[in-house]
C-alpha cells in the first residue's frame, strides 16, 4: 500500500543524520570501548511544544528510574519525542501508561544511535513502538519490561491507515485528530542497523510481539523470548514500507506479524555468538492454551545467517500444552541466502520445534525459502514430538541449491523429522525442492519413529541433480533414513526422489528399514536422465540403496523402485531389499528408457550387486 507523506506533526525541525553511522554500527558489533561511558541521557525536544516529553525521578519496587511522563495524547496512541535517547549500564527508563492509551509511540530526532544498556520499560500494558533513524543498540545487559508488545526499528516514520505519519526525520507537532495503531514503518535507503548483544535476554510477556526491523538486524550473542508469542526480524536496504499486520489480544490490539514489499531489496539478519531465539510455550509462562496457537518465529531478509551455536526455538515444553494446543512455525524468507552453520568449537547452530516430554498438543513446521539454503559444519534442523501429539513438516525451498554439508570435526549437519521414544503422533516428515540438492560430508536426512505413530516421507525435488556423496571425517556416511526404530509402534513414511539426475557415490547411502512393529515405506527414485550408485568409502562402506525388515522386526518392506533414462550400479555399489524379521522383503524394480548398467568392484572387493533375500533370523 502506497501512503503519502503528511506528516502526523506540525513545526519541522532540521535533522542532521551521520552518513556513516551504519557502516561504523556495523564494524562495532562487538561491545565498542566508547559504549563504557554512556550514561542514562535521555533528552526529550521541543517538537511536541507544550505536549513535550517529562523525564523525572522515581521509583519502581525500590529502584530509581527515569520516569517518563507528558507526552501527546491523542485517542489511544501517546506520542513522545526525543533528541537523545540512551540508557547506561544498570539504568533503569520507564514510560507511564495512562488509563486508555494501548501504543506508546516514540522518536528520536537527533543525530545518534540509542544505545540501551539498562532496562527499557512501560508502567502497564500498552504497545511499545521505539523508532531511531540512526539505529539501536541493545547492550549485554539490556532488558524489557512492558506488559505489551514491542517493535524497534531505524525507520525514518511510522505509518498509518489514513496516511499520516510520525516522523523523526521530517518531526511536526501532532495535529488535533485521531489516529489508529500504525500499518506501517517507512525505511529509506541504507537504514541503520539493530544490533542485540543482550545475553540477559531481551524478554516480553506472554502472547506479546517482538520486532526488530532495520537495515541489518544483528543478534550479536543477544538473546531474545516471548513465550506463545511471535518473535519477528527483518529489514530493508531499498526504500520502502514494512507492513504491520495487527490482530486483538486480550482486548488490545497488537502487532501480529510482519509484510514486506515486493520488488525493495532486502537487508541481512544475522545471528552470532550462541543468539537464541525462542517463542516456545514454557513453565515460567502462565498461558492458557486451550483452543489456541501461538509461539511463531518470522525473519525476513536477504542474507539470513544463523552461526556460531545460533538456535531459534518453537514448540511446547516438557508437560505443558492442552490437545487442541498449536505451536507456530519457524519461517525464514530470504531473497538471496539462508545458512546455519556451527563453529569450531562445537556449538552447532539450529532451528528447532519440538513437542516436549509429555507435553500434549502438536508442534509447528520449519519453513525456509530462499535462492540458496546451505546446512553446514554441524548445523541442523529438526521437527519432532516427544509427547502426545504430532510435529509439523520440515520445508526447505530453494530456487538454486539446497546444501547438508559435515563439518572437518565430523559434525553432521542434517534435518530430522521424529517421533520420539515414549511419543504418541505423527511427524511431518522433510519436503525438500530445488534446482539442485547436495547432501555431503557426513549430512543426512532422516524421518523416523522411535514411539507409537507414523514418520513423514523424505521428499527431494530437484529439476537438476541430487547428489548424496561420501562420509565425515568420523566415518558417519551421507544418508537419507527412513525407519520405524526397535520398540517403536508405527510405519515410515519412505524417501521419494524426484530429479534430473541421482548420484549416490563413496559410501553415502538411502535407506528404508523397520526394527520395531511396522512397515518400512518405499525408495522412489524417478529421474530425466540418470540414475548412479557407485564405489565405496574411505572406511570402506559401500555405494547403496537398501530396503530393510532388520531381525526382530514385525512388519514388511514396501521395496525400491526406479524409473530413470539410465541406471548404473558401479565399482561395488549395491541395490538389497531384505528380511531377517517376521514380513516380506520389498521387490526392486528397476525401468529405464535406455540402459541398465551392473559393472565392477570396489577396492576391497565388494562386488556390484542388486538383489533380494530373506536372511535367518533369531
Amino acid at each position: 500500500m502506497q501512503h503519502s507523506k503528511r506528516s502526523l506533526l506540525s513545526n519541522t525541525l532540521p535533522l542532521s543524520i551521520g552518513v556513516n553511522f551504519a557502516l561504523a554500527l556495523f564494524s562495532c558489533i562487538a561491545p565498542c570501548p566508547a559504549k563504557a561511558q554512556i550514561t542514562t541521557q535521555i533528552t526529550p525536544d521541543a517538537t511536541l511544544g507544550d505536549k513535550s516529553s517529562v523525564v523525572v525521578k522515581g521509583k519502581l519496587e525500590g529502584s530509581d528510574i527515569e520516569q517518563i511522563n507528558g507526552g501527546a495524547i491523542q485517542g489511544s496512541n501517546l506520542f513522545h519525542s526525543f533528541k537523545e535517547f540512551d540508557v547506561g549500564e544498570g539504568g533503569k527508563a520507564y514510560f507511564t501508561n495512562p488509563g486508555g492509551i494501548t501504543n506508546i509511540l516514540t522518536r528520536v530526532t537527533g543525530g545518534n544511535a540509542s544505545n540501551i544498556l539498562g532496562t527499557l520499560g512501560v508502567l502497564g500494558p500498552a504497545n511499545l513502538f521505539f523508532i531511531n533513524p540512526n539505529g539501536i543498540v541493545f547492550g549485554p545487559n539490556a532488558l524489557l519490561n512492558m506488559g505489551g508488545s514491542f517493535v524497534a526499528s531505524s525507520a525514518d516514520s511510522l505509518v498509518f491507515d489514513n496516511g499520516l505519519e510520525f516522523s523523526a526525520t521530517n518531526p511536526l507537532s501532532p495535529p488535533l485528530l485521531t489516529v489508529n495503531i500504525p500499518v506501517g514503518l517507512r525505511l529509506r535507503e541504507n537504514s541503520a542497523s539493530i544490533v542485540n548483544q543482550s545475553s540477559a535476554v531481551l524478554y516480553l510477556r506472554p502472547e506479546n510481539t517482538l520486532a526488530l526491523v532495520g537495515g541489518d538486524v544483528i543478534l550479536d550473542g543477544g538473546s531474545l523470548q516471548v513465550a506463545w508469542g511471535r518473535i519477528e526480524l527483518g529489514g530493508l536496504t531499498g526504500a520502502g514500507i514494512v507492513g504491520l499486520n495487527t490482530q486483538e489480544s486480550q482486548g488490545i490490539p497488537r502487532v501480529a506479524s510482519l509484510s514486506f514489499p515486493n520488488g525493495v531489496e532486502r537487508s541481512d539478519v544475522s545471528l552470532f555468538k550462541q543468539a537464541v531465539v525462542n517463542v516456545a510455550l514454557s513453565k515460567e509462562a502462565v498461558v492458557d492454551v486451550q483452543n489456541r496457537s501461538g509461539g511463531s518465529i518470522a525473519i525476513n531478509g536477504r542474507n539470513v545467517n544463523v552461526l556460531g551455536g545460533s538456535r531459534l526455538l518453537a514448540g511446547i515444553d516438557q508437560s505443558l500444552g492442552s490437545p487442541e494446543a498449536q505451536a507456530g512455525n519457524i519461517e525464514i524468507n530470504a531473497t538471496d541466502k539462508v545458512v546455519f552453520s556451527g563453529s569450531p568449537f562445537g556449538f552447532r547452530s539450529s532451528a528447532l520445534n519440538q513437542l516436549g516430554k509429555d507435553a500434549v498438543g502438536n508442534s509447528g513446521g520449519i519453513e525456509i525459502k530462499a535462492r540458496t539454503v546451505e546446512v553446514t559444519d554441524g548445523g541442523y534442523l529438526e521437527a519432532n514430538t516427544i509427547g502426545k501429539g504430532n510435529s509439523g513438516t520440515i520445508r526447505v525451498t530453494a530456487t538454486d541449491k539446497v546444501v547438508f554439508s559435515g563439518s572437518p570435526l565430523g559434525f553432521r549437519s542434517s534435518a530430522l523429522s521424529q517421533v520420539g521414544k515414549e511419543a504418541v503422533g505423527n511427524s511431518g516428515g522433510i519436503d525438500i525442492k530445488a534446482r539442485s540438492v547436495e547432501v555431503t560430508d557426513g549430512g543426512y536426512l532422516e524421518a523416523n519413529t522411535v514411539g507409537k505413530g507414523n514418520s513423514g516421507t523424505i521428499r527431494v525435488t530437484a529439476a537438476d541433480n541430487v547428489i548424496f556423496d561420501g562420509e565425515s571425517s568420523l566415518g558417519f556416511r551421507s544418508s537419507a533414513f527412513s525407519q520405524v526404530e526397535k520398540g517403536a509402534v508405527g510405519n515410515s513414511g519412505g524417501i521419494e526422489i524426484n530429479a534430473g539426475s541421482v548420484a549416490i557415490t563413496n559410501g553415502a547411502q538411502l535407506s528404508a528399514s523397520t526394527s520395531g512393529e511396522g512397515d518400512a515405506g518405499k525408495i522412489s527414485i524417478t529421474t530425466r536422465d540418470r540414475v548412479l550408485l557407485d564405489g565405496e568409502s574411505e572406511k570402506n562402506f559401500r555405494s547403496q540403496v537398501f530396503s530393510q525388515v532388520e531381525q526382530g522386526a514385525v512388519g514388511k518392506s514396501n521395496g525400491i523402485e526406479i524409473n530413470a533414462g539410465s541406471v548404473a550400479i558401479t565399482n561395488g555399489a549395491q541395490l538389497s531389499a531384505s528380511t531377517s524379521g517376521q514380513g516380506d522383503a520389498g521387490k526392486i524394480s528397476i525401468t529405464a528408457r535406455d540402459r541398465v548398467l551392473l559393472d565392477g568392484e570396489s577396492e576391497k572387493n565388494f562386488r556390484s550387486q542388486v538383489f533380494s533375500q530373506v536372511e535367518q533370523g533369531l
